[in-house]
């Protein structure tokens, strides 16, 4: 929640305002195929699990703030 207010709610530049807005971004970051397969391909990735599973997991968790 700290890294959230710090760097979502309280940074002035950003669009989204709520826990909805950023639940909204994600949804759409996640539906573009080239955001997905770079998720999938990049060097700093350290979660050995599907992205699907991976970005389901982050919609839930953000859902519920």
């Amino acid at each position: 929640m700290v890294a959230l207010d710090t760097y979502i709610f309280k940074d002035g530049t950003m669009k989204e305002n709520t826990g909805n807005d950023i639940v909204r971004r994600l949804k759409i970051t996640f539906s573009d195929k080239g955001d997905i397969g770079r998720l999938d391909t990049s060097d700093k990735r350290w979660i050995d699990e599907e992205i699907s599973v991976v970005t389901n997991g982050l919609l839930e968790f953000v859902a519920k703030i």
